[in-house]
């Protein structure tokens, strides 16, 4: 998570402090966009950032991924519910940070569940296009799924390195056989095709399969880590 370090809440100064993360968000170093290396410039880089790595950016899902857990796993449960690529940023080494918690709040308990929360009831649409939950649209409920879709979104955002509306419908085929997603992995940033169906099975998993078989993030985490793990010893030997 991106750390807190101060508040001011006098009325014509009122602010948060947070780090200033010098390597961008993870959106802007994925698009690469004339308005994303302004902003990168803006953070300090003289010349455009080469793009990251396949071994960067599962670093970084796996930080973000790795933060939205820690949420979950909070009590009382916090849902993220803005969970984008734009919403994660990069230090300068290239760590990943879980930002933004302007629509962040804590789930309530289900009716007859023994006081154990689950969800949070809500009456109107939030969060960005691409990375929205049908769910929410149909039940008015967040959740730890929506925040899971929201997660795979990303996931298959930087795997592909395109933008995330309309991004699953796109990528129908390659979610339906995995073993193809070679085919839809960003070229030249090194995506093996075992990195490639391996992070599309997690997308399917967390934002492609129907409600009653999503896979719950506490299973998506520790394989995405395997993969960064990996990842981060063949770039090291290489």
């Amino acid at each position: 998570m991106l750390p807190l370090l101060g508040v001011c809440l006098a009325p014509a100064r009122a602010c948060l402090v947070y780090p200033l993360c010098r390597g961008g968000s993870l959106e802007d170093r994925l698009y690469r966009t004339p308005a994303a290396l302004q902003r990168l410039r803006m953070l300090g880089f003289e010349t455009p950032p080469p793009p990251l790595t396949a071994a960067a950016r599962l670093r970084v899902l796996r930080d973000a991924a790795r933060a939205l857990h820690y949420l979950h796993t909070r009590s009382p449960m916090i849902l993220h519910r803005d969970v984008s690529a734009g919403n994660i940023l990069l230090d300068e080494r290239g760590n990943g940070y879980l930002a933004d918690v302007g629509l962040a709040r804590t789930a309530e308990a289900t009716a007859g569940g023994n006081g154990q929360v689950s969800h949070l009831s809500t009456q109107r649409i939030f969060g960005k296009p691409g990375y929205m939950d049908s769910i929410i649209m149909h039940d008015n409920q967040a959740s730890q799924l929506t925040d899971g879709f929201a997660l795979g979104v990303t996931l298959l955002v930087s795997l592909t390195g395109r933008g995330a509306v309309g991004l699953l419908n796109a990528c129908d085929d390659a979610l339906e056989e995995p073993d193809t997603a070679e085919g839809i992995a960003a070229a030249d940033v090194g995506w093996s095709a075992a990195q490639a169906e391996e992070l599309t099975r997690l997308v399917v998993g967390l934002a492609y399969e129907r409600k009653k078989k999503r896979m719950p993030l506490a299973e998506a985490l520790p394989r995405l880590e395997a993969l960064a793990e990996a990842a981060g010893e063949v770039e090291e030997t290489a």
